[in-house]
């Protein structure tokens, strides 16, 4: 098989491909596979693809220098913002997008990855609002979708999921310029049932967000489903949000209050949220959110407690048994809080505050990893963020309180020492007793407590016009951790260099180590549990060449190495070959892969995929195999637009693939997708 693997991948190399132009969702692989790997989780939120979405259809209009939208995409600084405007007032409005190549802090990484998201158009006079020019000028849309996969599983079989076994989802949209937005959605996923049994009113989850934008000093007002944004995370963060130093950038860009994702049914907020404008630099966030969340409550009986409890958050979104459905909106909760910023030009400051009450207390499972984890029924969290852009130098922070007052903080600083040089560097330090349901900051931990640690990233261009970026983090954990029943520390290490060898060739190098403890099956003299180091490497090669506009190639090979003393070394391979094809004189587009792979759990591979919109995956490539996707596009008018998928993973040397209620009897695998979009 390795030979075999070998002679594919110097068969192809010379054929293949850069992301196309047309292949939007190529440009964030590295992050997505990055956030997989971390959460060991074959999907990422559709969230950070709705966010994506949102500026295809509606581009930033790099004119407008009054708008925030830039930095929404990630990995826009403040001082490239800033140097974008300062460009605006020296010279006048721009002309094209091309211009950025005059802008500095502008490299060709971040032109290129810019370039989908942005227009350049002559910012029109302001204009009042009317009802009229909202209906005659708003954008409608629906989506609906399909999902099944083909084989027979056994929780169908043996009745033990309730409904079909397809998902099936429908989401309405109404946008009007950046003033009003509406969102109405359903979802069922595979396994429930559809307007019969538990669900007689159709869909499992029904979403519903209104957002009103910038009507004078009411800055932003929600009601309906929305997520929570500020700071670096530490108090409160909810929906998508990156853990990991990204492409050279670690600061997070928060963005207040913002509608929840379509189909995304758990961790939102629901309620309403509002922020007003308090002069010219001062502005004030509130909001309030009553939602119900699922569980499984427990009899007080089985614990010394007065009433009755639940162990965790039920969060997968499945209500397919009726085991599943007994966890259903089981638990109430109340948040309220609010945030308070001041703003210039070059300084940044915010206040935030919350306050959590659930109607059953929260009682953690009795393991030693627990002993620090949230209990009860309340919580508060209070913070203080701030960042400070000094000339090339951009300070950022937060420090953060639970109710229990232990604290949290983060500190970081980016430099942009010139246009093609960022150097960035954070030191974090979350206490061990530092409780809160709702943040996300940069870590490696999935919950932001009992992590230490410092991280720093380098991009630059090197001699011959090779683009490297660096990430370097290093870390520890002063308590037990699940499955790390001792203190432990670790690193993780990544480079990448990427060269464009040709103006349609482009080839990309990355190797990645992490070194991260884990428990063995050995215990030692003391009765204790032995921890040993989990050794893992990744070395991936990219080569992408499109000869035309209507066709791209992308070859990847990936080799992966896992090391730990207690268990066998093992090694993965990967070998993809993906083909994208836009005809100019058809309304049809194709997009696919073909990959071998052959990888033992433990040194597992993951790797984006082309999805449908508002969706994407990253599957965890893992055992003996080929994986197969087609994606084909037909836009049947300028409004219409029908997209398909089929994918299949083939195990030769397997008679039943999954295990429990998703089992299937065979060796293959196969989904089919299909959406339906029209715009009026």
């Amino acid at each position: 098989m390795r030979k075999f693997l070998l002679y594919m991948a110097l068969t192809l190399l010379p054929f293949t491909i850069a992301v196309g132009q047309n292949d939007n969702q190529g440009f964030w692989q590295e992050y997505m596979e990055l956030i997989a790997e971390q959460n060991d989780d074959e999907s990422v939120s559709e969230e950070i693809m709705e966010i994506l979405e949102h500026f295809l259809d509606t581009p930033i209009n790099l004119n407008d220098t009054t708008s925030n939208d830039l930095q929404k995409l990630f990995f826009i600084s403040e001082f490239q913002t800033q140097s974008l405007k300062s460009y605006i007032r020296q010279n006048g409005q721009m002309f094209t997008v091309h211009e950025l190549e005059f802008v500095n802090g502008f490299d060709d990484e971040t032109r290129r990855l810019l370039m989908p998201f942005v227009k350049v158009e002559q910012v029109p006079p302001p204009e009042k609002f009317s009802f009229k020019n909202m209906l005659r000028y708003g954008k409608n849309q629906i989506t609906l979708g399909y999902k099944s996969v083909l084989e027979p599983q056994k929780g169908y079989e043996n009745g033990t999921y309730l409904g079909d076994p397809f998902r099936t989802y429908f989401r309405y949209t109404f946008k009007y310029k950046n003033k009003i937005s509406l969102s109405l959605s359903g979802d069922k996923d595979a396994g429930e049932e559809f307007f019969k049994g538990s669900q007689p009113q159709g869909y499992d989850f029904y979403g519903f967000s209104l957002m009103l934008n910038d009507f004078g000093f009411l800055k932003q007002f929600i009601v309906g489903n929305y997520q929570l944004q500020f700071g670096q995370g530490l108090t409160l963060w909810t929906g998508a949000g990156f853990n990991l130093a990204g492409d050279g950038t670690v600061k997070k860009y928060p963005q207040n209050i913002r509608p929840s994702g379509a189909f995304t049914e758990y961790g939102y907020m629901q309620g309403a949220a509002t922020t007003v404008g308090i002069g010219k630099h001062i502005s004030a966030t509130a909001f309030y959110s009553h939602v119900k969340r699922d569980g499984t409550v427990l009899s007080s009986d089985n614990y010394d407690t007065e009433e009755d409890y639940l162990q965790s958050y039920y969060e997968t979104g499945y209500h397919r048994t009726q085991s599943e459905l007994a966890k259903k909106g089981n638990i109430t909760e109340d948040l309220f809080g609010g945030h308070l910023q001041y703003q210039n030009s070059n300084l940044v400051i915010g206040a935030t505050g919350y306050h959590m009450k659930l109607s059953n207390p929260i009682i953690p499972r009795q393991r030693i990893d627990n002993y620090n984890a949230f209990s009860g029924t309340e919580n508060t969290n209070l913070g203080l963020d701030a960042t400070y852009l000094y000339r090339r130098l951009l300070f950022f922070g937060e420090v953060a309180m639970s109710q229990n007052k232990a604290f949290a903080g983060l500190g970081g600083v980016q430099f942009h020492a010139s246009e093609n040089t960022l150097i960035s560097a954070y030191y974090r330090n979350y206490g061990v007793e530092y409780q809160n349901l709702y943040a996300t900051a940069l870590g490696q931990n999935s919950n932001v407590q009992n992590e230490e640690g410092f991280g720093a990233t380098l991009r630059t261009v090197l001699p011959w016009q090779v683009t490297m970026v660096v990430a370097a983090d290093i870390f520890r954990f002063p308590w037990m951790r699940y499955q790390v029943y001792s203190p432990s520390d670790g690193c993780d290490y990544r480079v990448k260099l990427t060269k464009a060898l040709t103006r349609r060739a482009t080839l990309s190098l990355s190797y990645r180590y992490k070194n991260k403890a884990k428990n063995t099956n050995n215990i030692d003299s003391l009765h204790t549990t032995v921890i040993e180091p989990n050794k893992r490497q990744n070395m991936q090669l990219n080569l992408k060449y499109a000869p035309s506009s209507e066709w791209s190639f992308n070859t990847r090979v990936e080799y992966c190495w896992f090391n730990a003393e207690s268990k066998y070394d093992t090694t993965g391979f990967l070998i993809a070959q993906d083909v994208n094809y836009t005809p100019k004189q058809i309304p049809f587009s194709f997009a696919m892969r073909y990959a071998l792979f052959e990888a033992p759990y433990d040194a597992r591979i993951y790797a984006f995929e082309r999805d449908l919109t508002y969706e994407f995956s990253v599957p965890a490539h893992n055992g003996k195999g080929s994986r197969f996707y087609l994606f084909v596009n037909w836009k049947m008018s300028d409004k219409i637009n029908l997209t398909a998928r089929y994918s299949i993973w083939y195990y030769p040397d397997k008679d039943k693939i999954s295990s429990g209620n998703d089992e299937i009897d065979g060796n293959t695998k196969q989904e089919f997708k299909i959406q339906f979009r029209v715009k009026f």
